[in-house]
């Protein structure tokens, strides 16, 4: 998960490779770090998730964390009108460590540094950093399994639509393909409600990322996939921006190039 250099790896590990070889401190202490925070490309991420989850088209107070891992980061950023969170991710392990979390278990990994990076990016009052993580763990209200590749991707049982659906980093990794890639992001699409808002972010040009030394697979995807992938599943691209470029076809495909994109579902 890393942009704007050349990827010259190959993966070795794929999506039921996270059951038993992706190590969730490991991948927060290397993504997360306080050094990670700090870099360019990382804080084109955080800011353009926070950014859009605030934008003004964005209602309601359901908020899906799609493919969470075992990341609180993104959600820490999210605005206080969402007020039913929930998490769902592929891993048990990573479900285990937001559990924990919402426990009140130590999880060997402090969030204080990402509430200081937005205090200081977006001169939110200071008490951000004290008050933000109780109430986050209030919102929070499930922590469920969830599968991108089916068609209803957080189980029959589970129902209701979503106002805001938040993914990061998560259909790449779980696509092998293309026409894969294709219908889970239909797959995603029906969580939401009419008019509801799908903010995600990712890399283009990207075959894999690296955690604990073992490559995970991740669909090189180009701008214009991601984009007639979304119009296709009945969303309207509102904002798309990519990181190093003005113009989505500008995009370089020997170099990898972080995305986010806020998409809204157009009613039938």
């Amino acid at each position: 998960m890393s942009a704007s250099h050349t990827d010259d790896r190959t993966p070795t590990l794929f999506r039921d490779d996270y059951n038993d070889k992706f190590s969730p401190i490991a991948y927060l202490t290397y993504y997360w770090s306080n050094d990670r925070v700090q870099q360019d490309w990382f804080q084109f991420q955080l800011d353009g998730g926070y950014n859009y989850l605030r934008h003004e088209a964005i209602s309601g107070t359901r908020l899906l964390d799609l493919g969470c891992g075992p990341n609180l980061g993104s959600m820490i950023g999210a605005p206080d009108h969402f007020t039913h969170i929930v998490m769902a991710d592929f891993s048990p392990a990573n479900l285990e460590v937001i559990k924990g979390w919402v426990r009140g278990d130590d999880v060997n990994f402090s969030w204080s540094h990402v509430c200081q990076y937005y205090v200081k990016q977006f001169a939110l009052d200071p008490a951000f950093e004290s008050t933000r993580l109780p109430s986050l763990k209030s919102y929070i209200k499930d922590v469920v399994q969830c599968d991108v590749l089916q068609s209803e991707p957080l189980g029959p049982s589970y129902t209701g639509f979503f106002d805001c659906v938040f993914s990061s980093y998560c259909l790449e990794t779980a696509s092998r393909d293309i026409d894969t890639y294709r219908r889970s992001v239909l797959n995603v699409a029906s969580l939401l409600r009419d008019g509801g808002h799908l903010v995600m972010r990712g890399s283009c040009f990207e075959h894999c990322y690296t955690v604990d030394g073992q490559n995970f697979h991740s669909l090189a995807l180009s701008p214009g996939q991601l984009t007639t992938a979304l119009t296709d599943a009945g969303l309207k691209v509102k904002e798309l921006k990519i990181e190093g470029v003005d113009d989505p076809d500008a995009a370089d495909a020997n170099k990898i190039h972080g995305y986010c994109v806020l998409a809204e579902k157009v009613g039938s």
